[in-house]
């Protein structure tokens, strides 16, 4: 049985969804970004549904399957350039300025921002090698980098695409996004939940724990 890359669930198996175990990510799990998690989970069903009734080439459904993913690191990789310049420069003017500790600060989130585009070009590699293991190895490398930039920074680091583990993330209730949890999970803690949850509903998820009851 082949199985294929899933942007935002796990696999996608002869058209079948295969839950995994959700893996926190670093943006915050916010109205918005429960709002666009969802329209690629329904976008990805959609996709499935379609492969089952119609089966495309296997060539065109990866295609779509993947194309925010390719998308979004084109788009990634450009700005994360940017921005190690960005910092490189600041670096230089607080050395300038004497300001050390400054400096090393702005000397870690540019290299920061090179390895964050580094990844980039692996999961656009991977891609376009049909290499299914180096790909799935370099959606993991992603989110540990963009959490030491959150740390460093303070800012999260934006993201317009879902790596599987993060589309695998059950939701809240689609008619309260912004407070809801999961059925049959408490509300302050997100336990209980049959299909694994993460903590915390509208915080950070980045260092929250996700656990199957």
């Amino acid at each position: 049985m082949r199985r294929w890359p899933m942007m935002g669930g796990a696999v996608l198996a002869l058209g079948t969804m295969v839950a995994v175990t959700p893996v926190c990510f670093a943006r915050v799990l916010d109205g918005e970004t429960i709002k666009a998690l969802r329209r690629e989970q329904q976008r990805v069903a959609a996709l499935a549904k379609a492969r089952r009734e119609a089966p495309p080439a296997p060539e065109v459904f990866r295609a779509k399957l993947l194309e925010p993913v390719v998308r979004g690191n084109l788009a990634d990789l450009e700005r994360n350039a940017k921005l190690v310049e960005t910092y490189r420069g600041r670096a230089e003017d607080a050395t300038r300025n004497r300001q050390e500790e400054t400096a090393k600060k702005y000397v870690e989130a540019a290299k920061l921002f090179h390895q964050l585009g580094g990844v980039n070009r692996k999961i656009l590699n991977a891609i376009q090698a049909h290499d299914n293991a180096a790909l799935l190895a370099a959606y993991e490398e992603l989110v540990p980098i963009e959490d030491r930039i959150a740390a460093l920074t303070g800012k999260q680091v934006p993201r317009d695409w879902f790596t599987p583990a993060e589309l695998a993330i059950p939701l809240p209730a689609e008619d309260n996004d912004d407070r809801a949890v999961p059925k049959g999970a408490d509300a302050g803690t997100g336990r209980g939940a049959t299909s694994g949850v993460c903590r915390g509903w509208g915080q950070p998820l980045s260092g929250l724990r996700c656990h199957r009851e």
